[in-house]
């Protein structure tokens, strides 16, 4: 089974991505911020993905991202924001999703990064 971190801090979107990603079978690892991230991603190294909001309150994706890489994790990271990328932090991420996305569109990301 894929496990996938998913950390956004809209609870809608959080449950959306949650739901769609466990109907297709994969583990999901949910949080709210970078501190609830850390606490439930553990140990980092075993992720196959994240999926991370750039905007989190308290600590950016970009940093939550590098913290993670510094603990271990390997994964492919998709960084999801409603913002254009232009206007965002520098992102260390294989790929962006844009807000608001259809489930499809999730998905299709998400089978690209884990071939």
């Amino acid at each position: 089974m894929r496990h996938i971190l998913v950390v956004e801090d809209d609870a809608v979107v959080l449950r959306l991505c949650r739901t769609v990603l466990e109907r297709q079978d994969y583990r999901v690892l949910a949080a709210f911020d970078a501190n609830d991230a850390l606490t439930v991603a553990l140990p980092a190294s075993e992720l196959d993905l994240a999926l991370i909001d750039i905007m989190l309150p308290g600590c950016s994706g970009t940093q939550l991202v590098e913290r993670l890489r510094v603990d271990g994790m390997t994964a492919p990271v998709i960084c999801m924001s409603g913002y254009p990328p232009s206007d965002l932090p520098a992102l260390s991420c294989a790929a962006f999703l844009p807000k608001p996305f259809t489930p499809n569109q999730l998905l299709s990301l998400v089978r690209q990064l884990l071939r």
